[in-house]
């Protein structure tokens, strides 16, 4: 087992989310500096770390600090624009939390990036405790105490506020405002990828509020937008931020290796999906309008059913 050494942890850069800190992550830290480590992502919300060469139990190991590492398919593995190492391809991803539509979000992602164009791509953050602390009086109160309905997404690159969810879908209702589990800060929890309806509200009065409280915390204060360099590890916690990303093609090589903190696997809240299911692996990947629908529709036919029994 490797030594734990008491290496410190400095705050090099102050970031417009988050910051950039020093330190050499393949060296344990001691519980001291565990707790720093925690604590830090709590207060931040975002920690950068420049020139890592980690191997997957390294970051596992570093995000074990933070929490507890979903050692499965989906909290251990891979972005990258080839579909069969994980990812979505080279599709734009539009600001989201991931699994926002389930009962139990992950708590921390992380991503290194292992082999990238320097400064080819990025990955985009929106912060939804900075987006609470600087909402209008009005808004803030029309927001407290009302629920919102977030359900996955059918276009990633887009948002779901003029539609409706298909039977079968994963969806899930909570507040539109929530307390950051371990600071208690209040965050702005709803994202244009998976929100769709404020409950109990007429649509249109719905999709108005929504768009105004979406306006409000993608305004560029609120925002970060990492450029990727081989080397660069980002932890970021999955309820106070979002991110997004755009359009792939053409970038060159992007590959990150990614390690979730989460509760729960998506395949345990969500058991109607399955990575034995070939129409659903190919809806995943798929790219082409036409047919991405046709699959849906037959993934969608058999969740219908499977919530029936």
């Amino acid at each position: 087992m490797a030594e734990q050494t008491n290496q410190r942890l400095g705050v090099v850069n102050r970031l417009p989310i988050g910051v950039e800190l020093s330190g050499d992550l393949r060296e344990p830290l001691d519980p001291a500096g565990q707790h720093e480590l925690h604590q830090l992502l709590a207060d931040e919300g975002l920690l950068v770390f420049r020139k890592q060469q980690l191997s997957h139990p390294e970051q596992i190991r570093v995000l074990s600090y933070c929490g507890t590492v979903l050692n499965r398919l989906d909290g251990v593995g891979y972005i990258s624009k080839d579909t069969a190492r994980g990812g979505f391809g080279t599709i734009e991803l539009s600001y989201h939390s991931d699994q926002a539509y389930t009962s139990d979000p992950y708590d921390a992602i992380s991503l290194h990036a292992v082999d990238v164009v320097d400064g080819g791509t990025s990955t985009r953050f929106a912060s939804g405790t900075k987006a609470y602390a600087t909402l209008p009086a009005a808004l803030k109160e029309t927001l407290t105490g009302v629920n919102v309905l977030s359900a996955m997404a059918i276009d990633m690159s887009g948002n779901q506020l003029d539609d409706e969810v298909l039977p079968g879908m994963p969806q899930f209702t909570r507040p539109a405002i929530i307390p950051h589990p371990v600071t208690g800060v209040p965050i702005l929890y709803v994202n244009e990828q998976h929100a769709v309806q404020i409950e109990n509200w007429p649509r249109a009065q719905s999709t108005a509020l929504l768009r105004q409280a979406l306006d409000h915390l993608y305004r560029p204060e609120h925002l970060y937008e990492h450029y990727w360099y081989n080397g660069d590890l980002v932890i970021w916690d999955n309820l106070a931020l979002q991110h997004a990303r755009g359009d792939q093609t053409g970038s060159g090589a992007r590959t990150l290796q990614r390690v979730v903190c989460a509760p729960k696997s998506l395949f345990e809240l969500c058991p109607q999906i399955s990575l034995s299911d070939p129409d659903y692996v190919q809806w995943v990947n798929c790219q082409d309008p036409v047919a991405n629908r046709y699959l849906l529709e037959r993934v969608l036919a058999r969740w219908s059913e499977a919530a029936k029994t």
